[in-house]
């Protein structure tokens, strides 16, 4: 049997996606998550390990999955996994992937009420794979969470995630733009969401790896009509805090919407130095 070597499979396949990607250290390491999941191996065993302990039946799994990274899948789609807040979720084609800017939103919540949590509940609205949700499950034990999303098909992988997880957080199917949100069972809630918030002018700009294969319903609004999940959720009565992940370029037009309700806002920028996220209270 041929054994073949993890770092010269990382070392082609990582140069071929890096030039796809434009990217030669994030070619080599989506190559390395690729390894890691077929071989159940860490980074440092990946490197350090038999240097020969690839067989053939194995590489014709890996290969199968480098050519759909050479279309330009996300690697968490090929591997079905994605890494947020220090949990492993399943994802696929029907939810978005979680982005680390999010996880700064969910430790902005947990600061402002990891003291309240036995008498608040948290809707999270348009929860997808129910990242959000779970993380502040997760964080805030005593606290009632729930997600909500239109979507079945990202509904279905939330509720796996929330079992794998072994975590108590429901998970709703409910139309936010059409429908109100489940009663509530604690006297103080609060929303925490992750519209969709991109512009479908701003299409051309997007990698081919997200606007070809995430939901466009999780990405996109109308160019003429930027603000509708937001202006929709802050209609919602009896919140006693918003927390919004926001879209930069419109990010004073939320502002304005909610100074017009008289309420309170703050405003804070993500890792990457850009305002993409806001308290509304």
């Amino acid at each position: 049997m041929n054994l073949i070597s993890p770092r010269s499979i990382i070392n082609t396949m990582g140069a071929s996606l890096g030039a796809l990607y434009n990217d030669a250290d994030e070619g080599k390491s989506v190559i390395e998550i690729l390894l890691m999941h077929h071989l159940g191996m860490n980074r440092i065993q990946l490197y350090s390990g038999d240097p020969n302990s690839i067989d053939e039946s194995v590489m014709d799994r890996i290969n199968s999955d480098f050519e759909r990274l050479l279309l330009n899948e996300p690697i968490q789609y090929v591997t079905g996994k994605a890494w947020f807040a220090g949990m492993e979720l399943f994802v696929g084609e029907g939810t978005l992937i979680p982005r680390p800017e999010t996880e700064e939103l969910v430790s902005w919540v947990v600061s402002e009420y990891s003291e309240f949590q036995n008498n608040i509940e948290i809707v999270d609205v348009g929860t997808g794979s129910g990242c959000i949700a779970l993380a502040l499950k997760k964080a805030m034990p005593d606290a009632v969470v729930v997600g909500v999303d239109f979507s079945e098909k990202a509904l279905r992988i939330a509720y796996k995630n929330t079992k794998a997880l072994n975590l108590d957080v429901d998970f709703v199917k409910c139309d936010i733009l059409v429908e109100n949100l489940p009663i509530p069972v604690r006297d103080r809630r609060i929303i925490v969401s992750n519209p969709p918030y991109v512009l479908e002018s701003e299409k051309v700009s997007i990698a081919d790896r997200v606007r070809l294969f995430e939901p466009e319903s999780a990405l996109f609004v109308p160019d003429d009509d930027p603000l509708l999940f937001y202006r929709r959720i802050l209609e919602i009565k009896n919140i006693e805090s918003f927390f919004f992940e926001i879209n930069p370029l419109k990010s004073f037009g939320i502002v304005d919407s909610a100074t017009h309700l008289h309420m309170k806002t703050e405003i804070r920028k993500d890792i990457f130095g850009k305002l993409r996220m806001l308290k509304i209270h």
